[in-house]
């Protein structure tokens, strides 16, 4: 693989991994769980890997779109069940939310790029 095409899954993969964490930072807060790990959510083993993976297949859906679509609306229906009622999880994610997001992202891919191009290589 060449080192652009590797910058550049490399930044998919790191894009992927702060919208994920940004979802399920909002699902903590609403839900006042702790999803860093099944352990910790107190949570059935099934549970948090269903809750976990639609998360995961959600980001993968929208990263594709999301430069091109912003703002967008985010749904996950039905996605955890908790004290007798059930979680949807909807939230719109703005071009300065996903800026935010995806700056530090931004500013690697800037340096990785300078010095791959530079002579100290």
């Amino acid at each position: 693989m060449a080192y652009e095409e590797q910058m550049l899954t490399e930044t998919f993969t790191e894009f992927e991994s702060r919208l994920y964490e940004y979802f399920i930072g909002i699902i903590q807060d609403d839900l006042g769980l702790d999803l860093s790990s099944h352990q910790a959510s107190g949570l059935v083993f099934n549970e948090y890997n269903f809750l976990t993976g639609r998360v995961h297949k959600k980001v993968e859906e929208i990263r594709k779109h999301l430069r091109d679509t912003l703002p967008t609306k985010v749904i996950m229906l039905n996605l955890f069940y908790r004290n007798g009622r059930i979680y949807d999880f909807i939230t719109e994610l703005t071009r300065e939310d996903f800026e935010n997001i995806c700056q530090p992202v931004n500013i690697d891919v800037i340096i990785a790029r300078a010095v791959s191009e530079s002579e100290f290589e």
